[in-house]
């Protein structure tokens, strides 16, 4: 599958650790946004690695009908947003749990 996720969620959680040491507040903001987006493709790697995976598969169409697909990866999707949260609070930035963000990570 192009991307890691674990990639994904190192350089978010490297963006996090430059913020909280950055002075200025644009270039803080503009890290944690960073940040966010990096977490947002794990989350997206993530959610397509079914697809890609039942591409493939000659019975592809009907699983995807059924929602076999889109079930299978719910739970994992849980899990990875839990440990996102964990990402987020073990760097101690409180930034991305503001609105600005959408409130996506809480």
């Amino acid at each position: 599958m192009p991307g890691d996720p674990k990639e994904c969620r190192e350089h978010a959680k490297r963006c996090l650790k430059i913020a909280q040491e950055a002075t200025n507040p644009a270039l803080r903001a503009s890290l944690e946004d960073i940040a966010q987006q990096w977490l947002r493709l794990a989350a997206d790697l993530e959610a397509t690695k079914p697809l890609l995976e039942a591409w493939g598969d000659p019975s592809f169409f009907g699983k995807l009908r059924s929602g076999a697909v889109n079930s299978a990866s719910s739970p994992r999707l849980s899990e990875n947003h839990q440990a996102d949260t964990k990402l987020i609070a073990s760097v101690g930035t409180g930034a991305l749990q503001s609105s600005r963000c959408g409130g996506q990570i809480r």
